[in-house]
């Protein structure tokens, strides 16, 4: 196992652990569909993974979606 196993270990006894980023996207999505755009925006700088999807432009178009009134065709 060694020191990597023995460091992982002791993070997740002492909540160190990022689960957010270790769940799959579909989940995130669903997590991002509750933030607002500013938090979507803090989000996609916390790591690789889910700056990839909080950059997705579908994932932009459902935050306007829900959060304007007007069209996105006009």
């Amino acid at each position: 196992m060694g020191k990597s196993a023995l460091l992982f270990c002791d993070n997740i006894t002492e909540g160190n652990i990022d689960f957010l980023s270790r769940m799959p996207p579909p989940i995130i999505k669903k997590i991002l569909s509750f933030v607002n755009a500013e938090g979507i925006s803090n989000l996609a700088c916390c790591c690789k993974k889910i700056s990839e999807i909080c950059s997705q432009d579908n994932t932009w178009g459902d935050v306007y979606r829900r959060d304007s009134k007007e069209s996105l065709n006009k």
